[in-house]
């Protein structure tokens, strides 16, 4: 039963705004009335009824009119700061709590954007590859990020792909200038090439020379203004590791911040001399090696070929089955958060991690938006009266709704100034946290400000058209007098929000609590060995004569208990090396150490037994005529198929050199809980580069300042730096603990911005329901009964989100445990303490008002009736 579809088109086309609703509604009762007689008289009467109207008094005017919307939205401003002046409670909530979502998002977007950003400077970044060994033995496969030497110069010999690459060796020194003496960690060797495949720019110098010879060397700004201040070094010459002079070729730009490629001194590859770095080889893996491709996109066609070739080698090198060694090839921009081995130049961050916060910013922006949704909407019934009126004075629904959506974008506009206010005052306490150096040059970028600007909008735009589009659909008689309810229509809203939120907050709670087990679990597990009370101390060749006598000397101080020398710290241990019985061979990581490397550490030997002085002498006399002692972990024994006791004795081959097993020790952990322990041997060897010294734990800074005393007597040569071995533990977990940070700051605020939001909603609610709760007070219900009654209703929907955030929380953080090898479990015990903490914080919130409401006075709340 409709009117005819012409004669209502033609209607609203010529009919005044003011006056169509009316009119149209009129020829609608008619209509209907008629329809029931006679239909074709019905239609007829309808479209005779509308040509009647098409009179001048009717007509809307066709002649382009402009509005006063100056004044228009002069008076909607206006009306909106006294609105906010008058309720301060609100506007504070709403204003405050956009403000840190705002804040926290755009923090969060800061980090993402750094950690996406990184090595993408480089000119040549989607043609750069960076090479990494895979090797298997026994189906226990390893990727480290290291290559052999052989890697560069054989890959742009066999295929056309490669047109350059370069070999990195962060080999570090020890720098003297001006009789000062300085450890640099950032000394790194590479080829003459570096310069034409990364777009590091060079200063001054020329970067086809600046390398090409032996004894070259390329220094940062920073550290040409740390050796020469404001002079020029070019053609200055640097001591190094007390026998080489260098002579600076050039200066280059300090690394950036979002680069994983970072050195302070750039040497010279033909300046190595040993022949462990000159020698050809597969094996031995000790430096990082990159390969610039001729087009985008070849690295897929390139790793296609290098099985096929290498399955060739395997075959040279005895290998087969599951015994194999090859390259894998990844693509400069992925290494950073996709470094899938272990080792690289720096501690690369996760995928996931982006993911992550990507995710929790999203969820605190749409807990801060809710809160002011919620809020905005609750309150859209104390502007009825209001609507009403502009209503009944002529105003149109289009126009009530820009005047809400207005004072939306107010409220929003100065939300985010303040939390662009919050974010500069944040930014280096939030960089201390993630431990990169962020910048507000992002946000001045065009997508940036897009960004922003779209989240304005967004929020503005549904804070201000939901209640006004509610509001406007009201009868202005009805509304004027007092007969409306807007509760019914946003109840649903507001719960579902509510919901939303506190879902977001007590996810975040769980991965908090199960985050901090984890780290708890990595901080308690035995390891093996023993991390504490170890101090540090960086040596090199220079000081292996001395060593004897420094030894002694320390022992000499009561406070010392062990001292042994290693070629690396045993915390975390990239290095490979090859290793043969008969005929099965295979890569194994390893350390060499001096005799009282077991002792010092504290490990377990359940076979055989420890070096002794005269195994010691055999090592370091390097001679064919004498087994080299060394020492197996039991994962390592286990390879070869035998029990601690059989591995004693046997004869290996060990980096070419014949090797006897002279004790088995009990698994460690040499590298991070995200790995499972692989075989592992400890070799005796002349070496000094690290010396650990283990001490009693007391009276640390008067043994501390008696081992630099001893250490500039013996040594004055060498800088003393130490550093401690659990220190050294605790950075192989820095992404996690930097995780865990951020977890508990957005739990802290994810709580508090939804628990500010039930604080704003809970006010209102009882203010509300002031005459209702006047009248059950007088009717004698009791101060309890009061506080159920205004409680239960959010009381539930926190349980709600608990039911909802629990299987949420569990799914997410097991996903995130899977990453580690050896990881807690989840027990309800996070769950039970996230639910305590969450309804205990709502309880709390919600207490302040619901009692204040239940103690008022009821004459007071019914004096108007």
């Amino acid at each position: 039963m409709q009117p005819p579809r012409k004669a209502v088109a033609f209607l609203r086309w010529f009919c005044r705004e003011d006056c169509l609703e009316e009119i149209e509604g009129d020829l609608m009762e008619v209509f209907k009335k008629e329809y029931e007689n006679s239909p074709l008289k019905a239609k007829w009467k309808y479209t005779t009824s509308v040509m009647k109207y098409f009179r001048p008094e009717f007509m809307k005017s066709f002649k382009h009119h402009q509005p006063r919307t100056l004044g228009m939205y002069q008076s909607y401003f206006k009306i909106g700061w006294r609105n906010l002046l008058r309720n301060k409670s609100y506007s504070i909530i709403n204003i405050l709590g956009l403000a840190i979502g705002i804040a926290c998002c755009l923090l969060s977007s800061l980090y993402i954007f750094h950690e996406l950003s990184y090595d993408r400077f480089h000119k040549n970044a989607n043609r750069i590859v960076r090479a990494t060994t895979e090797f298997s033995y026994g189906g226990k496969v390893t990727k480290v990020a290291v290559t052999g030497t052989k890697v560069l110069p054989e890959f742009k010999r066999v295929f056309p792909e490669v047109e350059s690459g370069v070999r990195l060796f962060p080999a570090g020194a020890v720098v003297a200038h001006d009789d000062k003496l300085f450890r640099e960690q950032g000394f790194v060797y590479t080829d003459s090439s570096f310069f034409n495949v990364f777009s590091f720019h060079l200063l001054e110098g020329n970067p086809r020379t600046a390398l090409n010879r032996p004894d070259q060397v390329v220094l940062t700004v920073s550290m040409a203004k740390k050796y020469f201040g404001d002079k020029t070094p070019l053609g200055k010459t640097l001591q190094v590791n007390n026998s080489q002079e260098f002579v600076i070729t050039g200066i280059v730009e300090d690394c950036p911040p979002n680069s994983q490629i970072k050195f302070d001194m750039l040497a010279s590859w033909s300046s190595l001399t040993d022949p462990v770095y000159t020698t050809e080889g597969w094996f031995d893996a000790s430096h990082y090696t990159y390969l610039l491709l001729h087009k985008p996109g070849m690295h897929e066609a390139l790793s296609s070929k290098i099985p096929a070739y290498f399955k060739a080698q395997d075959a040279k090198n005895d290998l087969s089955g599951e015994n194999y060694l090859t390259i894998r090839l990844q693509p400069l921009t992925d290494v950073h958060l996709r470094a899938l081995v272990e080792g690289g130049l720096e501690p690369g961050s996760d995928y996931r991690y982006v993911y992550i916060f990507s995710i929790i910013a999203l969820f605190i922006l749409i807990i801060a938006a809710a809160n002011y949704i919620n809020l905005t909407t609750a309150r859209a019934s104390d502007r009825a009266k209001e609507v009403g009126l502009r209503k009944t004075v002529g105003a149109l629904p289009r126009q009530l709704i820009g005047q809400f959506i207005s004072e939306s974008l107010v409220v929003v506009t100065a939300a985010l100034i303040i939390g662009l206010l919050l974010v500069a005052a944040l930014m280096p306490a939030f960089s201390t946290i993630t431990g990169r150096q962020l910048t507000g040059n992002f946000l001045m970028k065009p997508e940036s400000l897009f960004a922003i600007v779209a989240i304005l909008l967004v929020i503005g735009l549904l804070g201000g058209f939901y209640p006004s589009l509610v509001l406007s659909r009201f009868a202005p008689a009805n509304v004027l007098k007092g007969n409306f309810n807007t509760r019914a229509s946003g109840i649903t809203l507001r719960k579902s929000l509510i919901v939303i939120q506190f879902v977001i907050s007590m996810t975040l709670i769980t991965s908090t609590l199960v985050i901090h087990s984890q780290m708890e679990f990595i901080q308690n597990k035995k390891l093996g060995y023993q991390k504490d009370h170890i101090v540090v101390l960086r040596g090199d060749r220079s000081i292996t004569e001395k060593m004897p006598t420094l030894k002694s000397v320390l022992l000499d101080n009561t406070e010392i208990q062990n001292i042994t020398t290693c070629n690396q710290t045993p915390v975390f241990i990239p290095g490979k090396y090859n290793l043969a019985f008969n005929d099965q061979e295979m890569l194994i990581t390893g350390i060499r150490a001096d005799k009282d490397f077991v002792k010092t550490m504290g490990l377990t030997i359940i076979g055989g037994t420890d070096f002794t002085e005269a195994e010691e002498a055999s090592a370091f006399a390097r001679t064919d005529t004498l087994y080299r002692p060394v020492m197996l972990n039991e994962t390592a024994a286990r390879s070869f198929e035998w029990t601690p006791e059989e591995a004693v004795g046997k004869v290996l081959t060990f980096q070419g050199r014949r090797s006897m097993v002279t004790a088995v020790v009990d698994d460690f952990h040499f590298s991070s809980l995200h790995e499972s322990i692989s075989p592992f041997i400890i070799f005796m060897g002349s070496t000094t580069n690290w010396i650990l010294v283990r001490t009693s734990g007391n009276h640390v800074p008067e043994t501390l300042h008696y081992m630099a005393t001893k250490w500039n007597e013996l040594a004055p040569h060498l800088p003393f730096e130490y550093e401690f071995l659990d220190d050294q533990f605790n950075k192989l977990y820095s992404a996690e603990s930097k995780t865990g940070k951020l977890f508990y700051a957005f739990a802290i605020l994810g709580i508090g911005l939804a628990c500010l939001g039930l604080f704003g909603l809970v006010t209102f609610m009882a203010q509300q329901r002031t005459k209702e709760i006047g009248i059950r007070k007088i009717l004698g219900s009791s101060l309890y009964g009061l506080i159920m009654l205004l409680s239960k209703d959010f009381l539930k929907l926190v349980v709600l989100a608990t039911l909802i955030a629990f299987p949420l929380g569990w799914w997410a953080m097991d996903r995130w445990l899977q990453g580690f090898a050896y990881r807690v479990s989840i027990h309800g015990m996070e769950f039970t303490l996230t639910f305590v903490i969450t309804f205990t914080i709502a309880s709390l919130t919600m207490s302040a008002q619901v009692i204040k409401a239940a103690l008022a006075n009821p004459a007071k709340s019914l004096r108007t009736e």
